[in-house]
């Protein structure tokens, strides 16, 4: 299941806007050990991608009661393993477009760590959240 997240940020802080940088940095803090983030170019809107990749392998929460249907995140031959992952899209800072944190293919807890994150960095560089309905 996909899942965007939207924040248009209000009046910037008196510690100043959001930067991939520093969302890259809040990810690490609040994810600790286990997860890594990487900037990555978005060339065809002069923006990036903030990948925050976890080591540790999805898992269905119903997997002892539904045992037909446990193996969801199992990999499959010639496919990745799914790892936790979400990802964030920053635009350009000239163009003052919302982001996006995204989460694709992956676990309900990854789901609640995205919204964690999306809450933590909306509080604090005053943005306003547009949830999924």
């Amino acid at each position: 299941m996909s899942i965007d997240r939207f924040i248009k940020w209000g009046k910037p802080p008196t510690w100043g806007p959001p930067t991939a940088e520093k969302l890259a940095a809040v990810a690490k803090d609040f994810l600790g050990e286990g997860w890594t983030t990487k900037i990555e170019p978005f060339p065809a809107k002069d923006g990036c991608w903030i990948q925050i990749v976890s080591d540790i392998k999805c898992s269905f929460h119903l997997s002892s009661e539904r045992p037909e249907i446990a193996g969801i995140y199992d990999v499959q031959e010639g496919d990745d393993p799914f790892y936790r992952w979400f990802q964030v899209y920053f635009p350009s800072a000239s163009t003052g477009e919302e982001i996006s944190v995204i989460t694709r293919h992956v676990d309900s807890f990854t789901n609640v760590l995205a919204n964690r994150y999306t809450e933590i960095i909306a509080a604090w560089w005053h943005g306003e959240v547009e949830w999924p309905s």
